[in-house]
């Protein structure tokens, strides 16, 4: 169920020391970038994770059991050194790993390999078999601490206030506490889904309230739709019209009658219709940066009060001049 590079047993004295120092170092080390709970950084921060295991040797510490395997019919198991054989078997479990694929992964059988690890290390009272299964547990034993040290010192002080309501949940485990940190940032919590779609809404999706600047607005949609991808939704159809809506008004004729011109391609199926909400943004950034490059989007016009107030001056110059 465990392979691992390292002898990290606590009964190996001197056996391994070094080996065991340096891999603890390796693994502990704070990740590049403290991790403050932004949305956005999510995926970045799992990959650094995802890598930082991987290379300390740690990867086959986070799975977790899918479904327990019924023996084969052929197998005695009224004999003693048969069922001891099936209980350590490969194929007595099918795994999932939390570094792969978390889809299949629940609480309980996340929790339920940690419980796995613990009685077996609990039971132990000498120095277990190299390339035992005892072995293996007392190994990953360990190396869950060691990750949870990871984990703690790579998070700010604010991130560690959103995890700490999952204390009970972990129990000092790392594995498990990482679990629960997929999923209440990646797995979506009810909350999360409902602020990113909140925030596609035709009310704070117009290109007006962003001074007709095409790059902030895009800016501003791509929050929430990264929100929805670390969720794993998408956004809808509606918020696809949102964005189409959004930007049609814009007062720079050109970039209004492209966006006019892939609105009809979108509604038609189109080549248009096929694109993420991302595709749709890139494609408004390049025009938009394409406009600028030709100096054919206007500047910002003057506030129509002072437009008013030069006019009138004009105005009354004019007279002025009339009469002399």
């Amino acid at each position: 169920m465990f392979h691992y590079c390292y002898n990290t047993s606590t009964f190996s004295n001197k056996e391994g020391a070094a080996d065991r120092t340096a891999q603890r170092k390796a693994l502990v080390a704070k990740l590049h970038h403290e991790f403050d709970g932004e949305l956005n950084k999510v995926q970045q921060h799992i990959a650094d994770i995802t890598h930082r295991c991987k290379e300390c040797g740690i990867y086959n510490d986070f799975v977790y059991i899918i479904k327990e395997n019924s023996p084969p019919s052929h197998l005695d198991l009224t004999d003693p050194k048969v069922t001891a054989q099936w209980t350590q078997d490969p194929d007595r479990f099918e795994l999932g790993n939390l570094l792969d694929d978390p889809s299949k992964a629940t609480l309980e059988n996340v929790q339920q390999v940690r419980n796995i690890v613990r009685k077996t290390t609990k039971n132990l009272n000498s120095k277990p078999k190299a390339g035992s299964i005892e072995s293996d547990h007392l190994t990953s034993f360990q190396n869950r601490m060691w990750f949870y040290d990871l984990l703690l010192g790579s998070w700010s002080d604010t991130m560690l206030s959103i995890m700490s309501k999952y204390l009970e949940n972990h129990d000092g485990d790392g594995v498990v506490l990482y679990y629960c940190f997929l999923k209440h940032f990646v797995g979506a919590t009810k909350a999360n889904v409902i602020a990113a779609y909140a925030d596609l809404s035709e009310a704070k999706v117009q290109l007006h309230l962003y001074n007709n600047d095409v790059s902030t607005f895009t800016n501003a949609i791509r929050i929430p739709t990264r929100k929805l991808a670390n969720c794993q939704k998408q956004p809808t159809f509606q918020h696809m019209l949102n964005v189409y809506h959004g930007v049609m008004d814009c007062p720079n004729t050109a970039f209004s009658n492209y966006v006019h011109s892939l609105y009809r391609e979108y509604r038609t199926e189109g080549p248009a219709s096929t694109w993420t909400m991302f595709q749709l943004l890139d494609t408004l950034d390049q025009e938009y940066e394409r406009l600028q490059a030709l100096n054919h989007w206007e500047k910002q016009p003057v506030k129509n009060t002072e437009i008013m107030a030069l006019t009138a001056e004009l105005s009354s110059l004019k007279t002025y001049i009339a009469k002399l």
